[in-house]
């Protein structure tokens, strides 16, 4: 996956931020995911603008991070969330 295609949650996970911290449920596969402070952030900034440059991005800026720290955590939360199908690229979402 390109780092440079915008990134878009699926439209059916039900999601809510707690306290900071984000539960997200897949009802279909009847799998809870619970995100952290700054994963779930990063979550609410998935909306089909920002690609995983982008998000990077954000992480350097808002938590004074090194560009490849930021890179490397982006890429690895963004996995995490691919292999459960939470997320896709959004030139895969218009198919």
């Amino acid at each position: 996956m390109s780092s440079k295609l915008p990134l878009i949650r699926r439209a059916d996970i039900d999601w809510r931020v707690v306290e900071g911290e984000a539960i997200l449920l897949d009802l279909e596969e009847a799998e809870v995911l619970r995100l952290n402070r700054m994963a779930a952030e990063l979550w609410t900034l998935i909306d089909g603008t920002r690609s995983v440059d982008d998000l990077a991005r954000h992480l350097e800026r808002t938590y004074d991070v090194s560009g490849w720290r930021a890179r490397r955590d982006v890429r690895r939360f963004v996995r995490r969330l691919r292999r459960r199908d939470f997320v896709r690229p959004m030139e895969a979402a218009r198919r």
